[in-house]
C-alpha cells in the first residue's frame, strides 16, 4: 500500500502485519529528473503569492474551497489551474462569481499541458493545493511533482488517505482540512523565511521517501526486484 495511514487501515481490516508493507508512488525517471534540477529556495518575483492546482476539473477536486481560501486572503495571490474535466465551466463561472471583474487577472485557467509547459508552471508557482475531498485520493502522484521542484503541497487530512501524509513538513504545521486553509495559505504569503524552509524541506522529504532510488531500494526488499 501507498502510506503508512493506508498499512495501519489493513491491519484494523484483518490483514495480517507481515503481509503488509508500504511503497509509496513515485514518479517516472523523467519528471524526477526535470523537477530536481527545479531550484531551491527560488527567489519570489514579486510580493504575490504563486499558487498552483493541478488536477481533473471534477467536482470531488473542490476547487471551489481553494477559492474560497483565497479570496479570504489579505495579501496579493494569483492562482494558476492546470486540467481539465467536466467541471472546468462550473469553476470558471464560479471563479467569476467569488473574485468579481478581477478574476481573469488573478485565476488562469491553462488546460491541460504537456509536460514541459507543466514543468514550467511547477518552476513558477510557490505553492501547490490537492484540495480534495474523499479518500479515493488515496495518493497525490502531483504532489510528488511539487515536492520534487522543490514546493511545499497543501492536502487534507482524510480518513483513508494518505493525501495529507504525502506532504506533512515540520515547518508547516496546520489542520490540513478546508477551516485552515486560508490561514496556511495567509501565512505564506506574508512570511518568506516560512516559505523557504517549506521549499527545502519539501525538497528533502520527496528525497528521503519519494525519490525513485529509495522506491527501488523498498521494492527489492520486498524480493520484488532481482
Amino acid at each position: 500500500t501507498t502510506s503508512p495511514l493506508l498499512r495501519q487501515e489493513l491491519l484494523l481490516a484483518g490483514c495480517s502485519e507481515e503481509n503488509v508493507h508500504v511503497l509509496p508512488c513515485c514518479l517516472s525517471v523523467e519528471q524526477e529528473n526535470a523537477a530536481l534540477m527545479l531550484q531551491v529556495n527560488k527567489p519570489r518575483s514579486s510580493q504575490t503569492l504563486c499558487v498552483l492546482f493541478i488536477g481533473r476539473l471534477d467536482s470531488y477536486k473542490r476547487l471551489d474551497w481553494l477559492f474560497q481560501a483565497l479570496v479570504a486572503l489579505s495579501n496579493s495571490w494569483h492562482l494558476v489551474v492546470v486540467g481539465d474535466g467536466p467541471k472546468r465551466i462550473f469553476f470558471e463561472k464560479l471563479s467569476s462569481k467569488l473574485i468579481g471583474a478581477n478574476s481573469d487577472d488573478r485565476v488562469t485557467f491553462c488546460g491541460r499541458l504537456s509536460e514541459a509547459a507543466k514543468l514550467e508552471q511547477l518552476a513558477l508557482a510557490d505553492v501547490l493545493v490537492l484540495p480534495s475531498d474523499r479518500s479515493n485520493e488515496a495518493f497525490g502522484i502531483v504532489q510528488l511533482e511539487a515536492m520534487a521542484a522543490a514546493m511545499p503541497s497543501l492536502a487534507f487530512d482524510l480518513p483513508r488517505s494518505g493525501m495529507g501524509w504525502v506532504g506533512q513538513l515540520p515547518s508547516l504545521q496546520w489542520s490540513q482540512s478546508q477551516d485552515g486553509l486560508a490561514d496556511v495559505l495567509q501565512r505564506l504569503s506574508e512570511d518568506s523565511e516560512l516559505l523557504c524552509q517549506a521549499s527545502s524541506q519539501s525538497r528533502d522529504r520527496y528525497q528521503r521517501l519519494f525519490a525513485r532510488k529509495v522506491w527501488r531500494q523498498h521494492l527489492n526488499s520486498f524480493g520484488f526486484l532481482q
